[in-house]
């Protein structure tokens, strides 16, 4: 049975001294493995990069990338890693936070 890999939970793979040395032999780079791993299709041997895995992947990161425009601007201000507020700074509020001189909105 196939399984798309972003809706199974992330396995931590470990990779054998034969597997690391094929990789570079076939020249693939550690991305390659990362984007394999995190938009493949779930086989019954391992992952899979299909064709009809690539659209999938093209639509999410087409996706993710028109939430990272709609993120511009946006700011977490956190303390001691707890998240205290969030908000849309606008350009002055931006080039103060840069600048260090904004500690919480």
């Amino acid at each position: 049975m196939k399984k798309n890999n972003q809706q199974a939970t992330a396995k931590v793979l470990v990779w054998s001294r034969h597997a690391r040395q094929r990789q570079q032999q076939r020249g693939f780079q550690q991305l390659d493995l990362m984007l394999l791993q995190a938009f493949g299709e779930e086989v019954d041997d391992g992952i899979l990069m299909s064709g009809q895995a690539i659209n999938e992947a093209r639509h999410t990161l087409k996706q993710m990338i028109q939430r990272l425009d709609h993120l511009n601007g946006t700011t977490i201000i956190e303390e001691g890693g707890t998240v205290i507020t969030t908000y849309r700074a606008d350009k002055k509020r931006i080039r103060r936070l840069r600048a260090g001189h904004v500690k919480a909105a």
